[in-house]
């Protein structure tokens, strides 16, 4: 019995460190993206997360020197100085500046979190540090261009956009196409070139599938397509972070990784969008909802107006121009950044927040197989070409590899992680994965036109309200019911109940299954507390 015993204290020492708790990176994570969920867009959503993540990323490296910090010059460091009280006051402070009208909550986080800290000189000077990071990416961002409104009234030329039905409402910020960006040279760095021309005969086969899938009525959508385009209605950084911190869980890494991983991943957000606003509002083109109803003559034999001029898209066409999708390079920023740290061979399940009646769950087994599912979903909305889809896509992609390639990246000394991007578009890029334990291994991940998530309307439990739809429309967020439809495109539907992701701050509207879920080796923690576990088997073996 008492060998028994022993054994069962090894193996659950082992199950613990594999499921370790979250830290103040992951933790923080979830409150920036509860913070940013006043702004019902995911433009300044995005913005907040990343100054957030940089700001802690820049007072965590400062303390422990694992990688080269974001913005130059140096934060000066009292030893000994807490990581966790740097980042947990950098978080505070920066997000404070990004969301003002959460600056409540905020200082509550922030005095239950460092109130867990043991009092004394580390944690001072830690909080000291945090400050200091804080401030530096503050001015950095004072002035960038997100509180300058700019008229976009739109225009009635043939092929240009101008308001659209259900409201009707003004350009959707457009001041976001000379947003500064947090790490591209320009927003227009990646520019995607020029959409179809609209005697094209690209144009007039992308035109006539959103016609027929996406309608609202009498479409030739499944009924697991319609799921589709609900589920992934929903803005781009929930499910995006959301299989982010289930990943950074499952693979046990440490804080300084997080600090990167995360850092990295809500710039490649952010900027993916600045540079998807500025082709927006570059190129100006219509949507579909515009062109279907249209009776201008485009020139085009193979285009015809919808006769009764009533045609309606599944979901509400969001106010802003249509090429390129921001709603594809958004999560393609983001699955390409999930290849590069974990690999894209990876079997996952996530929910939405924004299929309506429904706790839903899809289940993938690659990145890009979500990638895919999601840039379709645009399509069964009936709210973008698939021309728009693929252009963002590949500019997604794009602006994650650069992000990846010259931004947060690890001390020569440190041998974390956080190597150079892929190749571009379609090419394979070797994951810059986590510095593994003796006897693992990184993966190699082709990241070619990946995508995950999407952007999307605000939940309808979200706190606040918007007259515009932010990316997808006006889906809304339930508490349970079942889920109908089968298998698509890579992904599984199934039942679901209970709470819905938004309410879940155990991340548990997302799991990793199968082989990839452990990481490389068991941790230092495990061993620590196999070790413990041996001792304990040894010295009873030794009393009996």
């Amino acid at each position: 019995m008492r060998l028994h015993y022993s054994f069962a204290a090894l193996s659950l020492a082992v199950t613990l460190s594999l499921h370790a708790s979250a830290d103040v990176i992951t933790d923080w994570n979830i409150i920036a993206i509860d913070a940013a969920r006043v702004f019902a867009n995911p433009n300044p959503a995005t913005r907040a997360i990343a100054i957030g993540q940089l700001a802690a990323y820049d007072a965590v490296t400062a303390i422990d020197k694992s990688g080269e910090p974001y913005l130059p010059g140096t934060i000066p460091v009292t030893a000994p100085a807490s990581v966790d009280a740097a980042a947990i006051q950098a978080f505070h402070d920066a997000l404070a500046f990004a969301v003002p009208a959460k600056q409540g909550d905020l200082d509550k986080a922030a005095e239950k979190a460092l109130a867990k800290l043991a009092d004394g000189p580390a944690k001072t000077n830690g909080i000291a540090v945090g400050v200091a990071a804080a401030a530096a990416i503050i001015a950095a961002r004072t002035n960038d261009g997100a509180e300058t409104p700019v008229a976009y009234p739109g225009e009635e030329a043939l092929g240009k956009w101008r308001p659209t039905p259900a409201g009707n409402l003004p350009a959707n910020t457009p001041e976001w196409a000379t947003l500064k960006p947090f790490a591209l040279s320009a927003p227009n760095q990646f520019d995607p070139g020029p959409p179809p021309a609209l005697s094209s005969g690209r144009y007039a086969a992308d035109l006539l599938e959103t016609k027929v899938y996406g309608s609202k009525t009498g479409s030739a959508r499944s009924a697991d397509q319609t799921n589709i385009a609900q589920f992934w209605a929903q803005q781009t950084q929930l499910p995006v972070f959301l299989v982010a911190r289930t990943f950074s869980k499952a693979r046990g890494l440490s804080l300084d990784e997080n600090a990167r991983f995360f850092g990295q991943l809500s710039v490649a957000l952010a900027d993916a969008r600045i540079a998807v606003w500025n082709a927006k509002y570059e190129y100006g083109l219509w949507r579909p909802v515009t062109s279907i109803n249209s009776s201008l003559d485009d020139s085009n034999p193979d285009t015809t107006p919808d006769p009764e001029g009533d045609w309606t898209p599944l979901l509400e066409t969001p106010n802003h121009p249509e090429y390129v999708s921001g709603h594809s390079a958004t999560g393609a920023a983001g699955a390409a950044v999930l290849a590069h740290w974990f690999g894209d061979d990876n079997a996952f399940s996530v929910t939405s927040e924004t299929l309506v009646g429904a706790a839903y769950t899809r289940s993938f087994t690659r990145f890009s197989d979500a990638a895919q599912e999601n840039a379709d979903s645009r399509i069964y909305g009936g709210i973008h070409y698939r021309f728009s889809n693929e252009a963002g896509l590949e500019l997604g992609e794009k602006v994650a590899d650069y992000v990846l390639a010259h931004q947060l990246t690890a001390s020569p000394e440190s041998g974390g992680a956080g190597g150079a991007g892929g190749e571009g578009a379609g090419g394979n890029s070797t994951a810059g994965a986590p510095d593994l334990p003796s006897g693992g291994s990184s993966s190699v991940a082709g990241t070619g036109g990946t995508a995950l998530g999407g952007t999307a309307g605000t939940p309808s439990n979200a706190g606040t309200t918007s007259s515009a739809p932010a990316e997808a429309g006006d889906a809304t967020t339930t508490e349970a019911g079942a889920a109908t439809g089968g298998a698509s495109a890579g992904g599984k539907s199934g039942a679901g109940g209970g709470k819905t992701a938004r309410e879940k701050s155990d991340d548990s509207g997302c799991s990793v299954t199968g082989a990839a879920r452990a990481r490389g080796s068991v941790s230092r923690s495990a061993w620590l507390l196999a070790g413990l576990a041996l001792g304990l088997l040894k010295r009873r073996r030794f009393r009996s």
